[in-house]
């Protein structure tokens, strides 16, 4: 997981016990501060700062409102111009709903601070700038969130608490700017998505919705499962029952909010879950530590992290009723934006199966790939497709000829300086349009060469020949560039060799270079 090497923090306040929980969030990475008192100078010098550091964390005050207001300084456009000088940032918000505000009821003041949080929220919109809201933090802990003692002897608002709920949502923010979140969720079903024992107690006396407690907890649970469904996270079942008994609850329970289609794949027999999720999980062609596991049955879990380490399997409540809750709690499915790609996920990998499927009925892969009719198209960088090129360029692993990380604003302008080239490939064909798969980025050297710095691919497309229709655009490219060659220089990772084996299969020509 990428980790940040630095990370400066800026606040009206003491950070002395806040950089003491980022530090435990980020371990390794070095924190810097502003002094006491100095965030507003230090924002108004930022246009003097000619050096680009890599992760900002910004909290905002009240009494930063304040000083800004009796200055006369426009805050918020203070604050977007940390954007010139980290590469990502996070602002966190002045809460407008803590007890230190409670007394500006009906005050001028609470409304410009609303309107505050809502600029920063509307201008950080396609910038590397991530804004959280703290209220949630301070109600959480009540009483013990802010500490007047704390404050008056060392200038210290909160308690440690808040602090360390501060640090792992900005743990869980950078994940998100950095593209290392999960991509799969995969679910039991006996007293997990529902309540009770399907096989022994039957369909009718599950508990799910309806005018009980335990089943009102459940149906909320799938409402929020289903939300997380529509960030581009897919849903699969792995579960020990009876197939045919399982999915007469989804067909026929009237209090069932996930459906059957909300899933890509099932596993419901009675082999070992670890098998069955090793199958789902190779049949997706993902990593597993994109996947998070969620079964009420403590040996099961346990079975699982022995057996394949790499998912996250966290520990369900004891009580029912907490599950939303705790789902709600769950911040390693976070995203900073959506993308199409995203919102269909479910369908795209639906469409997969049936190209897989249909693969069975061809007596060769070549004639299998001709009948898709697969039709590519090679677009350049533009701000329609630039949130998904960033999405691709950083959380693509397995295709990743180079595993460069860029954030959106470095790839465009990357990609904007004379003999830079960067291009996303659309791909559709009979069963349905995958949309953007792949990024080619690409510049010409001093010496003629074209260096391919970037070339991409969704795991979900590969096999089908498209990864050499991409690299012939490069070499068509060379060509009309009167380039000398493409050269194609490898950097591995423990998870791009299948990108190496694809380039260690191409012909050396007078065109092509592959170099490890």
């Amino acid at each position: 997981m990428k980790q940040p090497s630095s990370i400066f923090t800026l606040a009206g306040f003491n950070l002395q016990n806040f950089n003491v929980a980022i530090k435990k969030e980020f371990i390794g990475a070095e924190v810097k501060s502003v002094a006491y008192d100095q965030m507003l100078p230090f924002l108004i010098g930022l246009e003097q700062r000619t050096t680009m550091e890599e992760f900002c964390i910004c909290w905002l005050s009240l009494k930063d409102v304040f000083q800004a207001k009796e200055m006369k300084l426009n805050l918020s456009d203070l604050i977007l111009k940390l954007n010139q000088s980290f590469q990502y940032s996070i602002i966190i918000l002045p809460a407008v709903d803590s007890q230190a505000f409670n007394m500006f009821q009906g005050h001028p003041l609470r409304k410009e601070l609303y309107q505050l949080n809502l600029n920063l929220c509307e201008k950080t919109i396609g910038t590397n700038i991530n804004v959280l809201d703290p209220t949630g933090w301070l109600v959480q802990q009540g009483k013990n969130a802010i500490s007047n003692q704390l404050w008056y002897l060392s200038k210290t608002p909160f308690h440690p608490t808040v602090f360390k709920l501060a640090a792992a949502a900005c743990r869980s923010t950078w994940n998100a700017l950095t593209g290392n979140t999960k991509k799969v969720l995969v679910l039991d079903l006996d007293d997990t998505i529902w309540g009770g024992i399907v096989g022994d107690d039957g369909m009718e006396n599950l508990k799910i919705g309806g005018h009980d407690a335990i089943g009102e907890a459940f149906a909320d649970f799938q409402r929020w499962i289903q939300m997380i469904r529509s960030w581009g996270v897919v849903l699969c079942i792995c579960s020990k029952n009876e197939e045919k008994i399982a999915m007469e609850v989804f067909e026929k329970h009237g209090g069932m909010i996930l459906q059957k289609d909300d899933f890509v794949k099932w596993r419901i027999n009675w082999n070992d879950k670890a098998v069955n999720l090793a199958e789902i999980i190779a049949e997706l062609n993902v990593g597993m530590d994109d996947v998070v596991f969620l079964d009420d049955n403590p040996a099961e879990r346990d079975r699982i992290r022995t057996a394949l380490p790499g998912i996250y399997v966290p520990d369900l409540p004891e009580d029912k009723m907490e599950y939303p809750a705790f789902i709600r709690s769950l911040d390693c499915f976070n995203r900073k934006e959506l993308t199409e790609e995203d919102k269909k996920r479910t369908e795209l990998y639906k469409d997969e199966d049936n190209r897989t499927s249909s693969q069975q009925t061809f007596a060769s892969l070549e004639d299998w790939i001709a009948s898709l009719n697969i039709e590519l198209t090679f677009e350049t960088l533009n701000e329609t497709n630039l949130v998904r090129a960033e999405q691709l360029l950083n959380k693509t692993n397995q295709m990743n000829l180079r595993t460069r990380r860029l954030s959106r604003e470095e790839l465009k302008n990357w990609g904007d300086q004379k003999d830079h080239w960067v291009y996303v490939v659309k791909v559709k064909d009979i069963f349905g349009d995958n949309g953007i798969t792949g990024l080619l980025g690409f510049h010409k050297t001093d010496d003629q060469e074209i260096f391919l710095d970037d070339f991409v691919m969704s795991c979900r497309i590969m096999g089908r020949k498209i990864e050499d229709r991409m690299l012939d655009f490069v070499i068509d490219h060379c060509r009309k560039q009167n380039g000398r060659r493409v050269h194609a220089a490898y950097l591995p990772t423990e998870k791009n060799k299948p990108v190496l084996s694809f380039f260690e299969n191409q012909p050396a020509t007078g065109h092509f270079l592959f170099s490890i």
